[in-house]
């Protein structure tokens, strides 16, 4: 059977999880693909969890060999080194993707020929939430990096690295997860897609869901290295994406200012550092309480607005 998809999950610790988000790859309307699992170091039954999978040949169970350093972006990159289809699913061990997903935007990448990726809808998903699909490009069908970083910082959101579907040979040509970063790391990886791509594909009537659970995500720590991880990201972004010639403005502004709203009290010294940075958006460093009172503001006042705005509808 000719592999057409690589679908990488990254686990630790996840046997509360996993379950679903293999079930949503082996649910899958396309056949032809392979799904690697890897586990960096699981010790809570993950394992019995994937060998209930294991009797579909299509499911690869492997651990991150010991001389490779730790971390989810290492499996990441284990995974690809293992792989063998012709696009990356790239897919974290408590989502899921819809049943149509990969055949929908194969289907539109072998029809566009372009050197493109594709996005499609998502949503936030836990247990008893209605989905309400999220779909910040609906008007658009190829989406240039400017679009799509002005996209972002006007919906002050991201979009995860499930809604993606990328050929092997453009993850190739940009390189791997950086195994350095643990926040924001997506954020860099897919700029890095972007500039050695011809465009984004948007890709409706399908979808990828990311879990909003109770327990502690990866990407709501607040601690120094996660303030380190960020802010190197957006040092690197900015680095690509001025070399590539696409403004964002508007981006970099809504993220710095959400470090120095959230992230300051960690360690003001490390933001002294990237201080450059902020200043080449207009932001600086010694206005931190202004910028803290008028984001103050904004946490009363915009659920208001929104209120008003639903009534008035």
């Amino acid at each position: 059977m000719e592999i057409k998809v690589s679908i990488i999950i990254p686990t630790h610790n996840r046997a509360h999880f996993i379950g679903d988000a293999l079930r949503s790859v082996q649910e899958q309307s396309l056949t032809e693909w392979e799904c690697i699992i890897v586990d960096d170091g699981s010790t809570d039954g993950t394992k019995q969890i994937v060998e209930g999978f294991l009797w579909d040949k299509r499911f690869k169970y492997t651990s991150l060999p010991a001389n490779i350093s730790k971390g989810a972006n290492s499996a990441r990159n284990y995974g690809f080194e293992l792989s063998n289809g012709k696009y990356i699913q790239w897919l974290d061990d408590d989502d899921k993707i819809s049943k149509n997903k990969l055949e929908y935007q194969i289907t539109a990448m072998e029809a566009d020929k372009r050197n493109c990726f594709t996005v499609c809808p998502w949503d936030y998903f836990w247990p008893s939430k209605k989905m309400q699909l999220i779909d910040y490009f609906r008007n658009k069908r190829i989406i240039n990096s400017e679009d799509y970083f002005q996209t972002l910082a006007a919906n002050q959101s991201f979009i995860p690295a499930n809604a993606f579907l990328i050929p092997k040979e453009l993850c190739k040509k940009a390189g791997g997860w950086r195994k350095d970063l643990s926040l924001n790391d997506d954020a860099e990886y897919v700029t890095r897609i972007f500039i050695n791509s011809e465009g984004l594909l948007n890709v409706a009537n399908c979808f990828a869901l990311y879990r909003n659970h109770s327990e502690e995500r990866l990407s709501r720590q607040m601690d120094r290295k996660s303030l380190n991880s960020f802010l190197i990201s957006l040092e690197c972004i900015n680095f690509y994406l001025k070399n590539d010639g696409v403004k964002a403005e508007k981006f970099f502004k809504w993220k710095l200012l959400k470090i120095i709203n959230n992230y300051r009290g960690i360690d003001p010294k490390l933001l002294k550092k990237h201080e450059p940075l902020f200043k080449e958006y207009g932001i600086y460093l010694r206005f931190y309480r202004y910028y803290n009172m008028k984001h103050s503001i904004y946490l009363v006042l915009f659920p208001i607005f929104k209120k008003i705005k639903k009534l008035t509808r």
